[in-house]
């Protein structure tokens, strides 16, 4: 149950995996408005309790975006043309969200919001 794009490789008992997520903007026009919204993409990662999981974060729309995911202490900034990596052991199972702090409301043209899914070691 990966998703796209994950690289995986296992070192000292461990499985590493590698995610690249990009920063994404959709915009759009209503009744002479425009609209946008930023988005992760992917938008959903699937890793298994125990799996060292190492984030590229690309910035490839907006000027920067501030994140964090703070069940596992990660925090950053990415900027447009730019990446960012971050790494963390999935150490408990659950769905947890990587937020960008600039987008996190339809407000602020969000959410702009990652699902991880850490799936138990029997899951």
């Amino acid at each position: 149950l990966r998703h796209f794009p994950a690289v995986g490789t296992f070192l000292n008992n461990k499985v590493h995996l590698s995610f690249h997520l990009v920063t994404t903007e959709y915009k759009t026009e209503h009744r002479g408005k425009e609209l946008e919204v930023y988005r992760w993409n992917p938008g959903n990662l699937v890793v298994r309790e125990g799996d060292r999981v190492h984030l590229v974060l690309h910035g490839l729309h907006g000027k920067e975006h501030h994140f964090s995911l703070k069940e596992f202490g990660v925090q950053g900034t990415v900027r447009k043309g730019e990446k960012t990596t971050v790494n963390f052991t999935a150490d408990r199972p659950g769905t947890y969200e990587l937020v960008c702090d600039n987008h996190h409301t339809a407000k602020s043209n969000g959410p702009m919001v990652a699902y991880i899914t850490v799936l138990g070691k029997e899951g």
